[in-house]
Order: C-alpha cells, then structure tokens, then sequence
C-alpha cells in the first residue's frame, strides 16, 4: 500500500499480498549482489562459501556471480510468467542478468577466477 501498487498484479500467483516476493527479492537481488561484490573485491577465505561451493576448482565469489545472474533472469522470468508483460525494464533487468551469467562464463574470466582460487588456498 505504501508504493499503492494494486493487489491485482499478483492475481493468479500463490501469494495474497507482496510480502514474501518483497522479501526474496531483497534477499536474492538485494543482499546477495551486494555480498557477491564485497566477496569479489575482498577475496576472504570464508570458510562456509567454499563447503557451498559447487566449483570447487574456482573461488565461491565467482559462484554467487553466475546465482546473482541466474537469480534475476529467474526472477524476470517468473514475475512475466505471474503477472505479464508490464515494462521494458522487465527486459533490461533480464539482460543485466543475461549479462551477468555471460561475462561470469568468459573462459578468460573462469582462467583467472581458477588462478586467482589457486593463489589464495
């Protein structure tokens, strides 16, 4: 009620009202984009980021990229799915995710990520 965007937009979906995708969406592309950045920057040897960590050869930092990316093309994706079509930052937002997800899949950028996983073990 505060940004006064209509109930409607989310009928049809499982939810009543906009608290719980207002939550996912801070956690998923609020505080995990800021994390994965801190991480990217600060290189730390977190240990509870290297046992989630699904590539074990490259650094976790270079993992929370390509979910940060897969996170908002899958949220862009849903939202279109759940409520339409309704605006063109729909379709940037999912390139920005697009891009995310390429860029973090350069094999130049994947070699490096390795080197660099390399130097802090």
């Amino acid at each position: 009620s505060l940004i006064h965007m209509p109930l409607t937009i989310i009928k049809g979906s499982p939810f009543h009202d906009f608290l719980i995708p207002g939550i996912i969406l801070f956690f998923v592309l609020g505080v995990l984009p800021i994390f994965t950045f801190a991480a990217l920057i600060m290189q730390p040897d977190w240990k509870f980021l290297n046992r989630i960590n699904i590539y074990k050869d490259r650094n976790p930092a270079w993992m929370l990229s390509l979910f940060t990316g897969l996170g908002l093309i899958i949220w862009i994706d849903v939202e279109v799915a759940v409520t339409g079509y309704g605006s063109i930052l729909q379709a940037i937002y999912a390139g920005v995710g697009l891009l995310l997800v390429i860029f973090t899949l350069v094999p130049s950028v994947m070699k490096y990520n390795s080197a660099l996983n390399e130097v802090n073990r």
